[in-house]
């Protein structure tokens, strides 16, 4: 498979590829180029390029309505939160939201080094003691905005 899309022009590293096809939270692939070369090494029968074109725009836009998601879920942190998000803290914070909760917390460090990990873990919060956070979880924490 990477052979195939290396030969249509892909340039990408074996993780990348890997997500494209294992990652059902994946929007799409982030060029179009890249869907267009997809569509090339791996045709489908009765798929017209005005097809892989329409594919390309409905990504643009899902990735879109992502971006402007996580700009209000922002916002509505701002508005609950206030200051407190700009304050430096020694714990999490927990906000409850309608639809989950917002973990809030402060970076210790970011490794020097990138490695292959599994998408599970990519861009998620990686609890040291799992006791903890189901003790965290079960509390149910909510922050009085003021």
């Amino acid at each position: 498979m990477a052979r195939r899309l290396q030969d249509s022009g892909i340039r990408r590293h074996i993780v990348t590829l890997r997500s494209w096809l294992t990652n059902s939270s994946l929007i799409g692939p982030r060029s179009e180029d890249d869907v267009l070369a997809i569509a090339q090494a791996f045709p489908l029968e009765g798929k017209s390029p005005a097809d892989w074109k329409g594919c390309c725009e409905a990504i643009s836009e899902l990735r879109g309505l992502h971006l402007s998601a996580g700009t209000r879920l922002a916002d509505h942190l701002v508005a609950r939160c206030g200051r407190m998000l700009l304050e430096p803290t020694e714990t999490e914070t927990a906000v409850e939201f309608q639809l989950g909760t917002v973990w809030i917390l402060e970076v210790a460090e970011i490794e020097p080094a990138t490695r292959s990990a599994p998408f599970g873990m990519i861009n998620r919060l990686q609890w040291l003691n799992n006791a903890w956070q189901a003790r965290r979880y079960g509390e149910r924490l909510k922050i009085m905005a003021a």
